[in-house]
């Protein structure tokens, strides 16, 4: 056989596994690349009740971990269908990255800290330019290293769970657990504009974030944006 017709089919060869081989890195780059949704928000009386993906998406590894063992009051013991459909998506998932990465912040990392972190984090998976993570935060997370890495593996959750299409196939859901919550809000006086004209201040906003999965009680924490407004939230 010529030489040179040798020479050239394995060029060819190597040009084509190098080729293969970039699309496969791209193609992968793309599936990893992935943003959550807008959370799903109605205001009432300048109140704003709402289902959050990044506190939805917390909650579905706290309760898939061994957090309920160790914190029993903090995630809901009471069986309805939205658990049943929670248990039975993401049920094979309990030995993900997401969930030991949960795991191994504990027990410093629990209580209010998991969903305030959450209220840091961009629909990207990455910390909110407009505002500065807290002392407090970091703190009981133990490092930013280990924020960035509880960040990057609820991302790798989010997708490997398609928990977008799961997040979307329930929206009927949030929207009626929503809409259930707005009615217990009167309408015929505004709180707010009562505590603000008490307080004599303002804030940025009023949240109400329901969290079906969360049990008993709330946590009521405020975030603080680099152009000084506050935003008040309650879970």
């Amino acid at each position: 056989m010529n030489r040179n017709f040798v020479v050239s089919l394995i060029l060819l060869f190597i040009l084509i596994v190098i080729i293969a081989t970039g699309c496969n890195q791209a193609k992968t780059s793309i599936a990893r690349d992935i943003s959550l949704m807008e959370t799903i928000t109605e205001s009432k009386n300048s109140i704003n009740v709402s289902v959050d993906p990044r506190i939805e998406l917390l909650s579905i590894v706290q309760i898939l971990s061994n957090y309920p063992e160790k914190f029993p009051t903090l995630i809901t013991k009471e069986k309805f269908d939205y658990k049943d459909k929670v248990m039975d998506y993401f049920g094979e998932f309990k030995e993900h990255k997401a969930i030991k990465t949960l795991e191994g912040m504990m027990p410093d990392f629990s209580y209010d800290v998991p969903p305030g972190l959450m209220l840091f984090m961009d629909k990207n998976f990455n910390v909110r330019e407009d505002v500065e993570l807290t002392e407090y935060i970091i703190e009981r997370a133990d490092g930013k290293n280990n924020i960035n890495a509880l960040f990057e593996s609820l991302k790798e959750f989010c997708i490997d769970t398609n928990f977008i299409d799961f997040f979307n196939d329930n929206n009927n859901y949030y929207n009626r657990i929503i809409n259930s919550t707005l009615e217990l809000i009167p309408s015929d006086s505004n709180i707010i504009e009562d505590l603000e004209e008490y307080y004599g201040m303002k804030q940025k906003s009023y949240n109400v974030v329901l969290v079906s999965l969360y049990g008993n009680g709330a946590f009521g924490p405020n975030i603080d944006t680099k152009e000084d407004d506050t935003e008040i939230l309650v879970f």
